[in-house]
């Protein structure tokens, strides 16, 4: 993977957690952030069972579980530095 992939691939998460952000309001507890990453994996899961792991639909996936996980630690871990 390349610098610019890399920046391409951050961009296109941090597209994603600002429309998650603007779509839903804030996790208010753990149990709530793990149940909503708990289904964005699963739905991961669902394309590697199908064998369409690799497709863009399947990375669309993976990066809302990394979105998910990012606003898990905005909303819920406190003051970030």
């Amino acid at each position: 993977m390349t610098d610019t992939q890399l920046d391409q691939l951050l961009a296109e998460l941090r597209s994603e957690v600002i429309r998650a952000k603007m779509k839903h309001p804030p996790m208010n507890s753990p149990h709530e952030g793990w149940s909503v990453i708990y289904e964005e994996l699963e739905e991961l899961r669902e394309h590697v069972r199908a064998d369409t792991g690799r497709s863009s639909e399947a990375k669309k996936e993976a990066l809302q579980v990394a979105a998910m996980g990012i606003r898990y630690a905005l909303n819920l871990c406190g003051d970030l530095k």
